[in-house]
């Protein structure tokens, strides 16, 4: 039993790694809205978070359904290609202003919201089986 939870605990642990390199990227994107800020950090952040996701996935979709780990995997994949749209982009003339870049925005605020709402589920449903 107590192999298990200890089992249980290191995927707890994991999440929550995730949950973290996520919310530092999202951190690390609203500076750049913000403050003209770089990109690379949130690049760097959402690779360290996808290989935690892929070292557990196989776990934690026995927890939450395959279904939600597919999704988060999409949501990922997706906030990563905006991300590396913006660095293309960012220097050319009058993209800031371009409705591109609005759409970029809104996109990214909506799939960084879903990946730490399901983050946080994947954590909460850990907790409760331990």
């Amino acid at each position: 039993m107590l192999s298990r939870i200890d089992f249980r605990i290191q995927y707890v642990f994991m999440t929550d790694m995730f949950t973290d390199e996520i919310q530092e990227a999202r951190r690390s994107e609203k500076n750049y809205f913000l403050y003209n800020s770089d990109l690379s950090d949130v690049l760097s952040h959402f690779r360290k978070a996808t290989n935690l996701l892929n070292q557990t996935s196989i776990e934690l979709g026995h927890v939450v359904g395959r279904e939600e780990i597919n999704n988060i995997h999409q949501y990922v994949t997706k906030y990563q290609e905006l991300i590396e749209e913006l660095i293309r982009k960012d220097n050319e003339p009058g993209f800031k202003s371009s409705e591109r870049f609005s759409e970029i925005s809104i996109a990214l605020r909506d799939y960084g919201s879903k990946i730490i709402e399901i983050a946080f589920d994947i954590s909460k449903k850990e907790h409760a089986l331990i």
